[in-house]
Formats: C-alpha cells, sequence, structure tokens
C-alpha cells in the first residue's frame, strides 16, 4: 500500500496515526523479554494523561499475616492494618526517527509506511524497551549471585579451573530463593521464569531434563521467546541477555577522532592487545562497558591499519574524542522472575507513531519515527533473583544491534 499523499500531508489524520501506532505496539510487544513482566501504571493510577508529573508512584501491599487465634463468639474482629510501601518510578522522553524519502517509500522493500513501523521501528522500540527494563533489575537488584567463588564481575571466568556457565544448580538454587521469599510462580502453565541468552541457552540445552518447548501439554502458553524447561523454571531467551566487554578487561584505548554515523573505521592512541576478530565496546562511561552507559556500541574488528580500526560493520552512533574503546569478557545477565511483578512500568505518554512534515521545498524528504514517555523501576527487588554468569560459546553478531 503506497500512501504518499498522506505522509506527505502537513496534518496526519488522527485516526491513520493511532493505526499506525497500534502496529507499533502489537509488532514491539511480541518481541519484548524483560518489559513484558512489568506492572503498568499511569499517573495516579489511571490511564496515561496531561501535568502528570515525571514520576509515577507505585504502592505495593505486603501480604497479610495469618490469624491463628480463634474469635470470640460475642466480639467483633478486630481487623489487619494493611502494610504499605511506595515506590517512584521516573519517567523519559524516548523515541527516534528515520528519514524516508518518496523514492525509497515507492521503490524499496521496506518503503511503505507499514513495513517502516514493522520492520524497523517496532523492533528498535522494543529493544529500547526491553534494555531499561533489563538495565532497571541490573541497577536495583538486591539479591545478586556471581558463580563459583566469584565476588565481582571482573572475576567471571577468571578463577582456576571454576565453572562460571549457567548451571542446573544455578537454576535450581535461584528457585528455591524465589520460593523461600514467597514470590508466586506462574500458574499457566506453572514455574518461575528466567531469562537468559542464547549462548546460556547452549550450555543447558546438554542436561537430559531439559524439555523444548515444542513437548509442553500447552504450547498455547507459550511465553514470548520461550524456548524450553529445567526443574519447573521456564526459559525465555532474548539476545538482550548480554553485557559485551562488561567483565575483565583485556585491552582498552581511546578514541583520537571522533567516529559518526555510517562511518566503519576508528582512529585509537595504541592498537595494544587488539586483534582482527575482536568485538569491542565504543563507551563514555570510564567505568564501562556496563550495560547501562546509553552510548555503548559493539563493532568487531575486520583489520588493523596503524592506529585505525576497520570495522565490518558501519557505526550506528556518534562516539567523541577521548571516548574507551575496550575488549574483555562478556558477561551474561540471567533475571528470574515469578508471577509476583518486580518491575514497574511508569507511562505518561505510551509509545506512539509520529510524522513530520516535508523539510523541502517538492515534498519528497519527511520523517517518521515513535515517541513515547515512559520508565522502568523496581518496586518489588524482593521479587527478582539476579546473576551474572560466563557462557562456554559465543557468536559474535554481524551487527551492533
Amino acid at each position: 500500500m503506497i500512501i504518499t499523499d498522506v505522509t506527505m500531508s502537513t496534518d496526519v489524520p488522527q485516526l491513520l496515526r493511532a493505526y499506525y501506532s497500534q502496529q507499533l505496539i502489537t509488532t514491539g510487544e511480541a518481541l519484548l523479554a524483560y518489559a513484558m513482566h512489568a506492572e503498568a501504571k499511569g499517573p495516579e493510577g489511571g490511564a496515561p494523561g496531561l501535568n502528570a508529573g515525571t514520576t509515577v508512584v507505585f504502592t505495593v501491599i505486603q501480604n497479610l499475616p495469618p490469624t491463628t487465634a480463634p474469635l470470640s463468639e460475642y466480639r467483633d474482629v478486630g481487623g489487619i492494618e494493611l502494610v504499605t510501601s511506595q515506590h517512584a518510578v521516573s519517567v523519559q522522553e524516548y523515541g527516534t526517527a528515520v528519514g524516508v524519502t518518496e523514492k525509497l517509500n515507492l521503490t524499496s522493500a521496506v518503503g511503505p509506511v507499514t513495513d517502516i513501523v514493522k520492520t524497523m521501528l517496532a523492533p528498535q522500540m522494543a529493544l529500547t524497551r526491553d534494555i531499561l527494563a533489563r538495565n532497571a533489575v541490573i541497577s536495583g537488584a538486591q539479591w545478586r549471585r556471581f558463580p563459583g567463588t566469584a565476588t565481582s564481575r571482573a572475576q567471571i571466568g577468571t578463577i582456576g579451573s571454576e565453572n562460571h556457565t549457567l548451571t542446573p544448580e544455578l537454576v535450581r538454587e535461584a528457585a528455591f530463593a524465589l520460593n523461600t521469599r514467597l514470590v508466586q510462580p506462574f500458574s499457566s502453565p506453572n514455574g518461575y521464569v528466567a531469562i537468559i541468552h542464547p549462548a546460556q541457552a547452549h550450555d543447558l540445552r546438554a542436561h537430559p531434563f531439559w524439555i523444548n518447548v515444542n513437548q509442553y501439554t500447552r504450547p498455547d502458553l507459550v511465553l514470548n521467546g520461550e524456548i524450553g524447561t529445567l526443574f519447573g523454571v521456564r526459559f525465555v531467551q532474548t539476545t538482550v541477555a548480554r553485557l559485551p566487554n562488561a567483565g575483565a578487561q583485556t585491552a582498552r584505548t581511546t578514541l583520537t577522532q571522533p567516529v559518526h554515523p555510517n562511518q566503519q573505521h576508528a582512529v585509537v592512541a595504541a592498537t595494544t592487545g587488539l586483534q582482527a576478530g575482536m568485538e569491542v565496546t565504543l563507551h563514555a562511561d570510564a567505568s564501562g562497558p556496563n550495560g547501562i552507559d546509553p552510548t555503548e556500541e559493539h563493532l568487531v574488528i575486520d583489520r588493523i591499519d596503524g592506529n585505525r580500526l576497520i570495522f565490518r560493520a558501519k557505526a550506528t552512533m556518534p562516539h567523541e574524542v577521548g571516548d574507551y574503546v575496550t575488549e574483555g569478557r562478556d558477561i551474561f545477565p540471567v533475571v528470574f522472575l515469578g508471577a509476583t511483578p518486580s518491575l514497574g512500568y511508569a507511562r505518561v505518554l505510551e509509545p506512539e507513531v509520529r510524522f513530520a512534515t516535508p523539510t523541502d521545498k517538492l515534498g519528497r524528504r519527511w520523517h517518521i519515527g515513535w515517541y513515547g514517555i515512559f520508565g522502568y523501576g523496581l518496586i518489588r527487588p524482593w521479587a527478582v533473583q539476579y546473576l551474572e554468569t560466563a557462557a562456554s560459546v559465543t557468536t559474535l553478531p554481524a551487527f551492533p544491534w
């Protein structure tokens, strides 16, 4: 369907924008792994709206205590006072826009607006929301675990012959921890949920008790990205469950020239410790890479020419002089969840499609994007078990995202 007559007008009909916004949400939510488990709330508990403020407050009610004392036949029940706590989740503006030309719209396989929303904007919106939800867990998780005798991210995979991959024993331990903290498991089907990376799934699938998702008795109740179960824990797979180069560092240098989007090389101060085939992270935060720095971008070195790193793919983000280029061990976070929501999704404005009017005299160029005001935060920290591991195998991605 070609609709240049609509996108090129200065007033896109609200009904059509609502239609594309629904496509954005429907397509994007099917790709979520972390964010789909969040408890959503608008300002004052209602729908998103105006004058909502920059935070949304979630009220959490503790479980009621048992009443084991018998009732008196002639005395009224005393009643129980609810014990509550409030958790404020901040909201920010998020979104992006894609430049579109009339030629692209008429000739490209991803040209029509329908395809741009489904194939480009929705996955990017889902990736943004999932990373924000994941980072809320990384930043706020109170119950953390490292494999073996490791006590920090930097020690994972570096202690002698210890196995720091995700093992069935760690899975059982996490499920036990959630159970003892009275986190309710999911009921349809029953079990806790673990969000893992394909590399971690590779390590678990070899266990004889692993059950693939196509062997479930009720395949209609499968979660987004669910791949199987082990010891009653259901596993959801996502590539977002990886923090490239966030572990023990093996090489670090800095940029001596800026890197622009669509650029396929970087000029660095030194190349010591770097070699072709390495996946490095470009980032601004000196304490990173940590997965939380929004400037992080991961690129694979194709070859090295003097102090110039030539990458296999083009950069998609800008990087400034003095930003870091780091090579290190990959870290794979595991998030164990139950039916009791640990994450809060504060939404003042649900992500929606936006159109910008043409920017040239012939009306050939315009922008289409998505925009929302929302945020994620932990509202029940006790309802999540967080673990960081190594993996026995990994494959370098073809593109940064």
